[in-house]
């Protein structure tokens, strides 16, 4: 079954698109920010999943033990 010169292109243009995807996906996983777990001791909890949607929750505690604390 020999392949069309459509479909050698076709492929070769699936192929750069995918290694230049690979690229820009590394590359945005260089961010300088970096997660605080003081804030959050407890980490995150889901739950709940459907095709559409997750239930994220966490606990944020008083930074004193009393009083309001900022988010």
């Amino acid at each position: 079954m020999a392949q069309t010169r459509r479909e050698i292109l076709a492929a070769a243009a699936a192929l750069g698109a995918s290694a230049a995807f690979a690229r820009a996906a590394h590359a945005a996983g260089h961010s300088l920010w970096r997660e605080n777990r003081r804030m959050y001791p407890q980490g995150v909890a889901s739950g709940d999943p459907d095709s559409h949607s997750v239930l994220l929750w966490t606990r944020r505690p008083y930074p004193d033990g009393h009083g309001p604390a900022h988010l």
